[in-house]
């Protein structure tokens, strides 16, 4: 499973995010992004949604990865 956070910078940055991403991550699911840019509540940081192109590309790639490993 691949995810694709979109949050606010500052929910990004507490810890307890960060502990559920890396207990997400050692479980097997895979990241792309947060991008850092212009959020809807007007901050600017990381916990912008990458850009479509990017989250295919990356779901590609996990898909080749995975394919790979069978």
């Amino acid at each position: 499973m691949l995810l694709a956070p979109a949050i606010n910078e500052a929910m990004w940055s507490q810890p307890a995010t960060q502990r559920n991403v890396r207990t997400l991550t050692q479980d097997g699911y895979a990241f792309v992004g947060p991008a850092h840019g212009w959020q809807a509540c007007r901050a600017v940081g990381p916990g912008r949604m990458s850009e479509p192109e990017e989250i295919l590309a990356s779901a590609a790639a996990l898909v080749d990865e995975r394919s790979a490993q069978r």
